[in-house]
């Protein structure tokens, strides 16, 4: 601004009786200066003409102004002008100038330019923006300069200069890496300087985990550091797929968001940018499987719960079984188990049975289904046999029902010696029995039945022929025999075979076997070997009586009542050897009837048994 101060000189004649040259009114001085500029004064007399070699005196207004270097005396030159140093502050000065002995003085400002400002702002990874400015308004066309404080750093920015605009401001690049900058602003003679940092983006990371079926986290760093409030956009590959998750969310304190489950797996994309960087991840969001569990159970043994996911095996499902009714107890409930690389785990078989609720989860599914486990039955088992000599029938029982397909473990007692041919593994029919074969003498046995889940072990005593009471007479011995015989049986064969076998009064060993007993001095009484019947050849011709009414126990009496008081033990039959009877008409009963007679047992035409 230029500014021009004219001053009206006065010059006082001062002489006894003398007035005032009035030629002296018009005397001027007059300083022009441009801010922050050398300030010029021209003095000039009363017809405007530069007046030279005026002398001018310059001193600061008051004590109060700040110091200025232009104070002291001055002379014009041929211009009327003399030249004021710029003023390194405002001040005002007090000029006085001395015209032709006469003097007049003026107040003058002398204007200095404002201090500049400089101020650099960036936010990290963004462009640096330098703002100038002079007592707070925008200093126009400074002219900026950025250099890097370590000379080995890099930066694009550097050596080159800038012009601000209107605002006052321009803009510094934005740095590859974190740098430190000497930035400098110069106009008009004003120069100031700063030094500041230069943030470089950061390096960003993102990470996705899902367990499949769950949430996934997707955390956010950036210079391996939790980047909080970072802005986190998903989107999904393919662009017709559905996933309540696109859309953006913002990191929390730990740099984390959280993407929901997907109905149906889906890929997606998820971007992140923050502070002049941006980084992005691909990943696969599984679905929960669909799952599937059954519950398979043979009566009274463990369960087999399966676990299926989409159709594979479901390894490592958790299971977790309950009972349905409150008041029922199962060992197998209330605890938590695992699936097999088979997808299967084993309940425990229950002590009774037992309605429950077995449930499976498995990668964020769930199935449930209901089951009824069954616990073993009651087993009953017994052992029964008609007679000494006969074969025993097993009978199993499963909660009084037959039980087929049982298995019947037969075994002798720790305690017998003897041997058994009937011993082994069987296995009973639809009726729950099984038939253990005739002893040749009488045994001890172990009975062990197993049959779904159950278990039961019975001891019982199979009787041999040699159960047989020998102590009885002969026809009692008979009766007892009977007695062991099966109703479907060829009784009268078998009955014939057995008198044969143990008739008291047999032959000896060349005529035929002995009596039960094995009593070698049995035989027929001393009168039964009369008529030379047991003739020392023997003979065994086959045209002795072999045939129907010759045959053992065929046509004679062999009924019930054969055994009894009167009945005969073999009838004319011939048991074998030359027409020798085996049995002739002896009474095998009790009462009357003879064990032995006077028949030879072999022999010629001899009898076996007496009247």
């Amino acid at each position: 601004m230029q500014r021009n101060i004219l001053i009206l000189l006065v010059a006082l004649s001062v002489a006894l009786g003398a007035t005032a040259v009035t030629a002296a009114d018009h005397a001027t001085v007059e300083v022009d200066q441009e801010p922050d500029e050398p300030a010029t004064v021209t003095v000039t007399n009363g017809n405007d003409d530069p007046v030279e070699n005026a002398s001018l005196t310059v001193e600061r207004a008051n004590d109060d102004q700040p110091a200025y270097n232009g104070t002291g005396n001055y002379t014009t030159d041929t211009n009327g002008t003399v030249e004021l140093p710029a003023p390194a502050e405002t001040v005002d000065v007090v000029v006085t100038a001395t015209v032709d002995n006469e003097t007049v003085s003026t107040n003058a400002t002398l204007e200095a330019l404002p201090e500049l400002d400089l101020s650099v702002e960036q936010s990290p990874g963004q462009p640096a923006t330098v703002t100038v400015t002079a007592d707070g308004d925008p200093v126009e066309n400074a002219t900026v300069d950025a250099e890097t404080v370590d000379d080995n750093a890099t930066y694009a920015g550097a050596n080159e200069t800038y012009t601000t605009d209107e605002n006052g401001t321009a803009q510094l690049p934005v740095p590859e890496e974190t740098v430190d900058i000497s930035v400098t602003a110069t106009e008009s003679n004003r120069t100031v300087s700063t030094t500041t940092t230069l943030v470089a983006p950061p390096e960003l990371a993102i990470d996705i985990e899902q367990e499949t079926g769950h949430p996934a986290t997707v955390t956010v760093t950036a210079d391996e550091e939790p980047l909080e409030n970072g802005t986190v956009d998903v989107e999904t590959v393919d662009e017709n797929a559905t996933y309540e998750g696109t859309g953006e969310q913002t990191t929390d304190e730990n740099g984390t968001v959280q993407l929901p489950v997907p109905n149906e797996t889906v890929d997606v994309i998820v971007s992140v940018e923050y502070q002049g960087a941006s980084a992005s991840a691909s990943e696969t969001l599984e679905a929960p499987p669909e799952l599937e569990v059954g519950v398979t159970q043979d009566r009274g043994h463990p369960a087999t719960v399966t676990v299926t996911a989409d159709d594979e095996d479901a390894v490592n499902a958790t299971v977790v079984v309950e009972v349905n009714d409150e008041n029922a107890t199962y060992v197998g409930a209330n605890e938590t188990y695992t699936t097999d690389e088979n997808g299967t785990v084993q309940l425990p078989a229950p002590n009774e049975t037992v309605a429950v609720t077995v449930t499976a989860e498995l990668d964020g599914a769930s199935a449930t289904t209901d089951a009824v486990l069954e616990a073993a039955p009651d087993l009953d088992v017994s052992v029964d046999q008609d007679g000494p000599g006969l074969p025993a029938t097993v009978t199993v029982l499963a909660d009084d029902e037959a039980a087929e397909n049982a298995s019947v473990d037969v075994d002798l007692a720790e305690t017998e010696n003897a041997s058994y041919a009937g011993t082994g593994e069987y296995t009973t029919d639809e009726n729950g029995t099984v038939e253990l074969p005739a002893p040749e003498e009488t045994v001890n046995v172990s009975l062990t039945v197993t049959y779904q889940g159950a278990k039961e072990t019975i001891m019982a005593t199979i009787e041999g022929v040699d159960a047989i009471d020998e102590g009885l007479p002969f026809g009692q011995q008979l009766q007892q025999f009977k007695a062991t015989l099966d109703e479907d049986a060829d009784t009268g064969r078998e009955i014939a075979s057995w008198v044969v076998d143990n008739n008291p009064g047999n032959a000896p060993d060349h005529a035929g076997p002995k009596n039960a007993t094995g009593d070698e001095g049995a035989g027929p009484p001393a009168h039964a070997n009369g008529n030379d019947d047991a003739e020392s050849d023997d003979e065994t011709e086959t045209d002795d009586d072999t045939e129907s009414d010759g045959d053992v126990g065929t046509n004679d009496d062999t009924e019930s009542d054969d055994a009894g008081s009167s009945g005969n033990g073999g009838g004319n039959g011939n048991a074998g050897g030359n027409s020798g009877n085996s049995g002739g008409n002896g009474n095998a009963g009790s009462n009357n009837g003879n064990g032995g007679g006077n028949g030879n047992a072999g022999g010629n035409n001899g009898n076996g048994g007496g009247n």
